[in-house]
């Protein structure tokens, strides 16, 4: 891994780095434009994300497939605390198994400093991976300015997102044109 940005934040606790990273990682959507949302498995709400973790988030995409579902991509991302004080946040993109995607990313802090790293070449079709990973750093960062930053308590989700997306892209289909027609 190569770094790719780096910047010193005064101030900025190890608590205010694990409350940044719990928002990027639970509310993606609050990141990145085109995510609509996201379900994370092994993790609860309730973690501190300074302890040694690893999850599995399922991301629901804005952009559809050819059947007009959707399209879900499967990250895993985990977190380690070294004992010199290095916290070290690391996410994998794609297919469900993979350990180590070519086109993950790392934020780490150490100190006051955050430090983006990514593969030394990202192979063909993972610049937008890429520039993801910048948007969350940029996030993070801003997010680690912030005195007082909490997490705020989610909202009830009483339909599964996915149901939820497929159901709004059929009626969107069904009802949408006609609602934009212009006389």
């Amino acid at each position: 891994m190569e770094t790719a940005a780096s910047v010193k934040i005064p101030g900025c606790t190890d608590e205010r780095f694990a409350t940044a990273l719990k928002i990027m990682v639970l509310r993606p959507h609050s990141v990145l434009s085109k995510v609509v949302g996201a379900t994370v498995e092994g993790l609860c709400a309730e973690s501190d994300f300074l302890s040694n973790f690893s999850a599995r988030r399922k991301v629901v995409h804005k952009e559809l497939d050819g059947e007009g579902k959707n399209k879900l991509s499967v990250e895993e991302f985990c977190m380690k605390r070294h004992e010199d004080g290095l916290l070290e946040f690391s996410l994998c993109a794609g297919e469900e198994g993979l350990q180590h995607s070519p086109c993950s990313f790392m934020i780490t802090k150490k100190g006051v400093e955050l430090r983006l790293s990514l593969p030394p070449s990202a192979p063909e079709g993972c610049s937008s991976r890429t520039e993801a990973a910048r948007k969350c750093f940029e996030a993070v960062s801003k997010w680690c300015r912030e005195e007082g930053l909490k997490m705020s308590d989610a909202t009830l989700r009483l339909v599964d997102l996915e149901a939820y997306q497929a159901r709004y892209n059929q009626l969107k289909e069904k009802y949408g044109r006609k609602l934009v027609e212009v006389s």
